[in-house]
C-alpha cells in the first residue's frame, strides 16, 4: 500500500468526515436564468414557472428579478388614449426534497414582491414602479424547487373595470339611450294600416310572380294554385285587420267627443 489519494468526486464538497476536498479546487461563480423565453405557463392571471435544481456547494446563493412594468393603452369612446399601468404581485418560493429541513427555520421560503405600495388599497397609488429585487439565501447540498408566480392584482382589475374602463368607455346616459328608443318608435307602426296591407300584397299577377320568385317554383297550372290560395289568406287578413282598425275607431271616436 503506498497511501495513494483517489478521487471520489469532482464537483462539491466532501460529504462524508472519511473524505478529503481535492487539493486545487477553486470556487467559481454561476449564473443561471430561471425565467427564459418559453419557460413561463400562463394561468388565468398569472405568469408561473417551476424549476428543480441541484445545490452542491454549501454557499450562499443570490436571486436577482427585474420586470419593468408594462401598461396596457385602450381608447375610451371619444378615441383618447387610455393608460392602465399593471399592478403586480410577484410571489417566490423555495422548498427542497427533504420537508424542507435543509431551508433555514426548517420552513420553505416564500416572499412577495410588489410593483406598488402593499395596503388595504393597492389602487391609491397614483403610479407603478418597476419591480427590481435581490434576496440571498444560505443553501445547503441538495435539490430544490423554486417557483416563480407573477399575478395580476385582481382588486386593481376590477378597480380599473368598474371605475375607470367603464366610466371612459360609456359616452351614452340611459336617458340617451331611452330617448333613441322613444325616436324609433314613434317612426314605426306596429301594424300596418289597411291600405299598406293590401299594397304589400299587390295585384294577382305581381303576388304571382313575387310567391314563385321567393319560392324557386316553376309557374304551372298547379303551382298556381297553390299560390292563389296564399293570395286569397293575404286578402282575408288584410280583410280582417281593416275590421278591426274600423271597429277601434268606431270606438275611439265616441271617447274622444265625451271627451
Amino acid at each position: 500500500m503506498h497511501g495513494r489519494t483517489i478521487a471520489t468526486a469532482l464537483a462539491g464538497s466532501p460529504d462524508s468526515a472519511n473524505l478529503s476536498a481535492l487539493p486545487g479546487v477553486t470556487p467559481l461563480t454561476y449564473l443561471d436564468t430561471l425565467s427564459r423565453q418559453g419557460s413561463n405557463q400562463l394561468k388565468d392571471l398569472a405568469l408561473e414557472i417551476v424549476e428543480s435544481k441541484v445545490v452542491s456547494v454549501d454557499a450562499t446563493y443570490t436571486f436577482h428579478y427585474n420586470l419593468n412594468t408594462p401598461s396596457v393603452k385602450m381608447p375610451d369612446c371619444n378615441g383618447v388614449i387610455v393608460n392602465y399601468p399593471v399592478r403586480y404581485d410577484l410571489y417566490i418560493t423555495i422548498t427542497d426534497d427533504a420537508n424542507n429541513q435543509r431551508l433555514p427555520g426548517k420552513k420553505a421560503y416564500e416572499r412577495v414582491f410588489r410593483n406598488y405600495t402593499a395596503g388595504t388599497d393597492p389602487t391609491a397609488n397614483s403610479t407603478v414602479q418597476n419591480i427590481d429585487v435581490t434576496d440571498s439565501l444560505a443553501l445547503t447540498s441538495g435539490s430544490y424547487l423554486i417557483t416563480k408566480r407573477l399575478v395580476v392584482n385582481s382588486d386593481a382589475l376590477a378597480y380599473y373595470r368598474d371605475n375607470i374602463y367603464m366610466a371612459k368607455s360609456l359616452c351614452k346616459t340611459l336617458d340617451d339611450f331611452i330617448n333613441d328608443q322613444r325616436a324609433l318608435q314613434s317612426t314605426t307602426e306596429c301594424l300596418p294600416s289597411c291600405q299598406a296591407c293590401f299594397v304589400s300584397i299587390g295585384s294577382w299577377d305581381n303576388f304571382r310572380a313575387n310567391y314563385m320568385s321567393i319560392g324557386q317554383i316553376q309557374d304551372t297550372a298547379a303551382s298556381r294554385g297553390a299560390a292563389w290560395t296564399a293570395y286569397e289568406a293575404a286578402i282575408d287578413a288584410c280583410n280582417a285587420l281593416c275590421d278591426s282598425t274600423a271597429q277601434t275607431t268606431n270606438v275611439i271616436k265616441p271617447l274622444q267627443v265625451r271627451l
